[in-house]
C-alpha cells in the first residue's frame, strides 16, 4: 500500500499518481507523502541495492517476489529518457500491492540474500496468472 495511504481520507490528501514525480522522490531520496506508487523492481539485484541503500540500518530486511498485475508500470519505459534512475529498473504500482499478490520473499540479513524463497501461503496464483505489465503507451496519461 502507498505511504500514508491509510490516512489520505482522515486529512483529505489527495494521492499523487503522477509517475515522474514518484520515479524522480524526494531531495533526499526517499519516497513523497502523496505518493500513490508502491516500489519494485525487475531485477532482484536492483532490489538488493535499493534495499542495502534505504534499510542499511536494519540487519534483517525482506525482498518480495511479487506477481505482475495491469496497475503496474515499467518506469523505464512510460518516462524513456526522462526515467531519472533507468538503473533500477523500477515498475510502479499504482495503488499498492495486496498481500495475495506476493508470491513469496527473500530474507536479507546482514547484506546478505538467503538463497531459499518461502512461499506466501495467501499467494493467489489463479488471480494473476495470466495479468501482465500493460504497454508503455498505457502509462502516458500518468507520467506527468
Amino acid at each position: 500500500m502507498p505511504r500514508g495511504h491509510n490516512e489520505y481520507f482522515d486529512r483529505g490528501t489527495q494521492m499523487n499518481i503522477n509517475l515522474y514525480d514518484h520515479a524522480r522522490g524526494t531531495q533526499t531520496g526517499f519516497v513523497r507523502y502523496d505518493d500513490g506508487y508502491v516500489s519494485t523492481s525487475l531485477s532482484l539485484r536492483s532490489a538488493h541495492l535499493a534495499g542495502q541503500s534505504i534499510l542499511s540500518g536494519y540487519s534483517t530486511y525482506y525482498i518480495y517476489v511479487i506477481a505482475t498485475a495491469p496497475n503496474m508500470f515499467n518506469v523505464n519505459d512510460v518516462l524513456g529518457v526522462y526515467s531519472p534512475h533507468p538503473y533500477e529498473q523500477e515498475v510502479s504500482a499504482l495503488g499498492g500491492i495486496p498481500y495475495s499478490q506476493i508470491y513469496g520473499w527473500y530474507r536479507v540479513n546482514f547484506g546478505v540474500i538467503d538463497e531459499r524463497l518461502p512461499r506466501n501461503r495467501e499467494y493467489r496464483d489463479r488471480h494473476y496468472r495470466n495479468l501482465n505489465i500493460p504497454p508503455a503507451e498505457d502509462g502516458y496519461t500518468l507520467a506527468g
